[in-house]
């Protein structure tokens, strides 16, 4: 699906340069020109596209997303612009010789199934396990609805990266080692914090559980809406 889409907005490209090419006949008639609107155009295409909608889209790319894929850090956080746009360099290799012959050959003999693309990056390609509707928030006391309502006004300062990335924590926690687990707690935990500025008193301390809170008032936000 993405090559379709890529090779679709490479033909309009390629037609629309020639309209350029009839109306501007001088333009045309240049060596360099024609080459420089080619290439800018072909890389954007066929590079920019991959790492704008992974950039947007949080590890997604219209075929990814129709694949239930998305690319994701080692560590389960989102991508950043540099492991997307290392990853997506090298693809050029990974294609080799046809088809993705090279990175198949990696894919087939790396433990974690990576092309090299990804193994360079630091990135590894899941599939999501999506549920078919929101999960229903948990019932909640006293003490949780206080804590959900000094909460719920201060998600507006999250992103829908930083949300994903609470999301994905939460939803992928107990694959995860010990060690990585709370190693990724505390820093998404202090993302948390530096969002919140002022940290509200009835936010738990502990990383996990205030990240399972702010996951729970996600939730029930969106059941509100």
């Amino acid at each position: 699906m993405d090559q379709i889409l890529q090779w679709a907005a490479f033909a309009i490209m390629m037609i629309a340069l020639a309209e350029l090419a009839q109306l501007f006949p001088g333009l045309a008639g240049s060596n360099k020109a024609p080459v420089i609107a080619i290439s800018t155009g072909s890389t954007f295409i066929f590079l920019g596209y991959y790492v704008l909608f992974e950039m947007i889209w949080n590890g997604q790319t219209p075929g990814k997303r129709a694949a239930g894929i998305r690319v994701l850090r080692d560590d389960g956080t989102p991508i950043t612009m540099t492991e997307s746009l290392l990853r997506n360099l090298i693809r050029t290799i990974d294609f080799l010789p046809v088809c993705y012959g090279v990175g198949m050959i990696f894919v087939l003999t790396n433990a974690r199934n990576k092309r090299l693309g990804d193994i360079a990056a630091g990135t590894v390609v899941i599939k999501e396990r999506l549920p078919e509707e929101l999960p229903t928030p948990p019932p909640t006391g006293a003490a949780q609805t206080e804590q959900m309502a000094a909460l719920l006004p201060l998600l507006l300062r999250l992103t829908n990266r930083e949300e994903a990335a609470v999301e994905q924590f939460m939803e992928r926690r107990d694959e995860l080692s010990f060690d990585v687990r709370a190693r990724l707690a505390a820093k998404l935990a202090q993302t948390l914090e530096a969002k919140f500025e002022q940290r509200p008193a009835t936010l738990p301390r502990e990383p996990e559980a205030m990240i399972a809170l702010v996951y729970q008032a996600m939730l029930l936000r969106r059941h509100q809406l």
